[in-house]
């Protein structure tokens, strides 16, 4: 723990989870109302998941489904977990699926959260070109966590060298020096 990468990977993993959380749940609950439980359910399982040593448990894209089709009891998470449950036995047999298979379903994942670019603000270079730098850095990287700490680093960087640091408020600042310090000291290593 007293490790510079230990507070690296530390880091990353919030970060991935709290922008993952926070995309997945706008894009889930219409109703901003219900937004501080929601993320308090959030963070309860991802506490919960690193006790139990397992990976972070957090709301998926795929939940999408089961809301679009009336599902919001909860009674559809129960069900979809049992469904889980049951898949564990065909697990061994997952060694058979070439990756090339899976390829093209990552792939047109992809291609549908372009989609979303239709909300940048391309006229304005201070924007888009943090974003550019997210989507074209995370494929070159081979790391979602590099991918993210070009663009959160550079952002502010944009508002300040155009003379306009007043529209970010101080936590865009403080996640901008953050992770800068990220791509530093992973870079020393």
């Amino acid at each position: 723990m007293l490790t510079v990468s230990f507070w690296l990977a530390v880091f990353s993993m919030t970060m991935i989870l709290v922008f993952e959380s926070i995309g997945l749940l706008e894009g889930l609950l219409p109703d901003t109302a219900k937004f501080r439980n929601a993320f308090r359910a959030s963070s309860l399982t991802a506490v919960l998941s690193s006790v139990l040593g397992t990976s972070p448990t957090v709301a998926a894209a795929e939940s999408a489904a089961g809301i679009v089709e009336g599902g919001r009891s909860g009674l559809t998470a129960l069900v979809g977990g049992a469904l889980f449950l049951l898949t564990l036995v065909f697990i061994p047999l997952l060694a058979y699926v070439p990756q090339a298979a899976v390829a093209p379903v990552i792939i047109i994942t992809g291609a549908l959260m372009m989609q979303h670019l239709e909300n940048i603000q391309f006229q304005d270079f201070s924007e888009w070109f943090p974003a550019f730098l997210i989507i074209v850095l995370i494929p070159l990287t081979n790391s979602i966590s590099t991918g993210l700490a070009f663009g959160f680093a550079a952002h502010p960087m944009m508002k300040v060298f155009t003379g306009r640091r007043h529209e970010l408020g101080t936590l865009s600042y403080v996640l901008g020096v953050l992770f800068l310090l990220q791509l530093v000291f992973e870079a020393a290593q």
